[in-house]
């Protein structure tokens, strides 16, 4: 049995970060976004710099990550890809 754990989230309040990034917000990345799986190991998939990208909202739950949706990633309607942690 596999020692990672996972809860389910199902409310997203946080609509502004810490960071100032706000939900509806759309950002372009600045440089590679390489992709890391639940065990922070690289994935093979890597983001170019100047995808636009836009900020969803948030769990409160931990970790607190910043989370994009890219929609020529993420096809389904409400998925989020969390990017990085921000230290909330």
């Amino acid at each position: 049995m596999s020692k990672d754990t996972f809860k389910l989230v199902t409310e997203f309040p946080i609509t502004e970060y810490r960071c100032g990034a706000r939900a509806g917000e759309r950002v372009r990345l600045r440089r590679e976004l390489a992709i890391l799986d639940h065990r922070d190991r690289p994935t093979g998939k890597i983001h170019a710099p100047g995808e636009i990208w836009t900020v969803v909202r948030g769990a409160a739950e931990e970790p607190r990550v910043l989370c994009f949706t890219n929609r020529t990633v993420n096809r389904t309607p409400g998925t989020m890809m969390p990017v990085f942690g921000i230290g909330l």
